[in-house]
């Protein structure tokens, strides 16, 4: 019976061998440096937040698509008075400032999406630490919090 080379069972490399191979071809053959991160951008768990000062939701998908999925609608339960609005809405800054600070801690998540209306991204920027900031990549201050799964996904998607 004769076996052909794709039929063979792949050999064995001897300890160096790639490296020989990899400086006798040049740098064609070296894994770009960018690769690692693109195969952790498409594991990674990013979570989308949509809010203003009244409500707080929190989405989830897998790498950088925006195929959305909610995992949390916080409300602020405060009255919408105008004399209290502002103490309620930096009381409801630190409020969903700690539970994206809990998630972290629980490693729910790995990136963060901001989508805010400006003036609570404002607030929320002073209650979060500066180790959830750090999983910030990237800020819309716009606010969607009350528009559709679909919509808020459509509204990222743009350039």
């Amino acid at each position: 019976m004769h076996i052909r080379a794709r039929d063979a069972a792949p050999r064995k490399r001897m300890p160096g061998e790639n490296e020989a191979v990899t400086r006798r071809l040049g740098a064609q053959w070296r894994q770009p440096a960018w690769a690692g991160e693109q195969e952790e951008n498409m594991t990674a768990i990013t979570w989308v937040l949509a809010a203003d000062g009244s409500r707080a939701r929190i989405f989830e998908t897998q790498g950088l698509k925006l195929d959305l999925r909610q995992v949390e609608d916080l409300r602020n339960p405060a009255p919408r008075a105008t004399e209290t609005a502002e103490k309620d809405r930096e009381k409801f800054a630190r409020t969903v400032a700690d539970y994206l600070e809990q998630s972290r801690l629980h490693q729910r998540f790995d990136r963060l999406r901001l989508a805010v209306e400006p003036k609570f991204l404002g607030l929320l920027r002073d209650y979060l630490s500066g180790e959830t900031l750090k999983l910030v990549y990237e800020e819309a201050d716009s606010d969607v919090s009350n528009l559709g799964t679909r919509d808020i996904g459509r509204h990222l998607d743009r350039p």
